[in-house]
């Protein structure tokens, strides 16, 4: 499968947890998709990219914040 096709599908799966209600932490997702720590992060800044821009279109407002309790993200 091509590098940017296994993005997009990780991207669209860590958006459906996020969507979804999940919190989620980056070393679980960088177990399940085989990837850095680093590479779910850049993922994450991706996906807040991408609510960032909704706001501007829609004016409907969610972002990825970072928990600090539980040590995960999560959609609010």
């Amino acid at each position: 499968m091509p590098k940017s096709t296994e993005k997009a599908a990780r991207l669209l799966c860590i958006n459906e947890y996020l969507r979804s209600g999940k919190q989620i932490n980056l070393q679980s997702l960088a177990t399940e998709f085989q990837v850095s720590k680093r590479t779910i992060q850049r993922d994450l800044d991706d996906i807040k990219a991408f609510y960032a821009n909704q706001i501007v279109r829609d004016e409907s407002y969610k972002s990825v914040y970072f928990d600090n309790k539980t040590n995960t993200y999560r959609l609010k």
